[in-house]
């Protein structure tokens, strides 16, 4: 009995020491174990928001500014200079195949653009002035147009021969535009303009109730009265239309 009861025991240590050596050996494994690295930044990517390929800009005189629209993606935008580090940098652009200089906004402006065809690259460079690998790009193709004025359409107005004055006393038009001076007075009366000498327009002489429609083509701005009232004067100015 007391043979058995010592086997037992000594058994029992056995078992304990190999667990021991089993935990142990896990402990070392884990221990000795190197972490995988962190995964590289992801690759940062641009578009290119407008102008958009293929479009047509209306311009309103002999140039016109551009307005250009980026959009990005994992990107953290820098001025030029500093260290090379990916998701970082700042744009470069080229218009027409002439480089126009570097830029670190999404909104930039681009003056005085004539008509025509225009091809504009963006590329995104480091902060160190260097192209990504492989070269982050974008290339869109416009059109500036120059738009075509609208036709003037002539306008009329009214002037009123009182017996003394001109309602309006003073007037401005465009060419082409007519006016009307209508007698509502008591006295006969007219519009009459001279300059150096020569006669500009002339109503002739109209009576109560009468009226007289001119058309002016010509630009111009002459003080004109009333043969029959020579103190009763009135103003008229003729402008471009274009």
């Amino acid at each position: 009995m007391d043979r058995l009861l010592i086997a037992l025991v000594a058994l029992s240590l056995v078992f304990s020491g190999c667990f021991l050596l089993e935990e142990e050996e896990e402990e070392n494994v884990t221990e000795n174990v190197t972490p995988p690295p962190p995964p590289p930044p992801p690759n940062p990517g641009i578009a290119i928001t407008s102008p958009t390929e293929g479009e047509t800009i209306l311009m309103e005189g002999e140039t016109s500014d551009v307005t250009l629209v980026l959009s990005s993606q994992n990107l953290v935008l820098m001025p030029p200079g500093g260290t090379k580090q990916t998701g970082e940098g700042h744009f470069r652009l080229t218009l027409d195949g002439t480089v126009m200089g570097t830029f670190a906004s999404k909104i930039h402006v681009i003056e005085g653009l004539g008509p025509g065809s225009h091809t504009l690259e963006v590329e995104l460079l480091h902060n160190d002035g260097t192209s990504y690998m492989p070269r982050i790009a974008k290339q869109v193709t416009f059109t500036l147009e120059q738009q075509e004025p609208e036709e003037y359409e002539p306008q009329e107005y009214n002037v009123i021969m009182k017996d003394f004055e001109y309602e309006p006393a003073s007037l401005t038009v465009k060419q082409t535009d007519s006016v009307t001076w209508v007698n509502e007075g008591n006295f006969p009366r007219s519009a009459t303009c001279f300059k150096d000498g020569a006669e500009v327009f002339n109503t002739g002489v109209l009576g109560p109730g009468q009226s007289r429609t001119l058309a002016f083509n010509d630009v111009l701005e002459c003080e004109y009265y009333s043969t029959t009232h020579p103190p009763m004067k009135g103003t008229l100015t003729v402008e471009s239309n274009e």
